[in-house]
């Protein structure tokens, strides 16, 4: 019996990035699991998950990082600034 997942763009091109020529992209996720619960169970650092960095980078493009950096950096601005307001209103 096979199932249909509906994943991102972004996923399906990690996976497609570690998909060997003559390989499907199941057979592409059972090796790609294998190796993480190989390596996690090497590992002595159980809080370890998701992937190695190197095996992510160029996912999203330079703009988009910058974007979202924006994004949080102002994201953090706007707390701070309600904190402000929150402590004059109680003083």
């Amino acid at each position: 019996m096979s199932k249909s997942l509906d994943i991102s763009e972004e996923l399906y091109a990690v996976i497609e990035s570690h998909r060997r020529d003559d390989e499907e992209v199941e057979a592409t996720l059972r090796r790609l699991v294998a190796a993480a619960r190989a390596k996690s169970d090497e590992s002595d650092d159980s809080a370890a998950t998701g992937p190695h960095p190197s095996e992510v980078a160029g996912i999203i493009s330079s703009e988009t990082a910058e974007k979202m950096r924006e994004r949080i950096d102002g994201g953090a601005e706007r707390d701070a600034e309600a904190r402000r307001e929150l402590r004059e209103r109680l003083e």
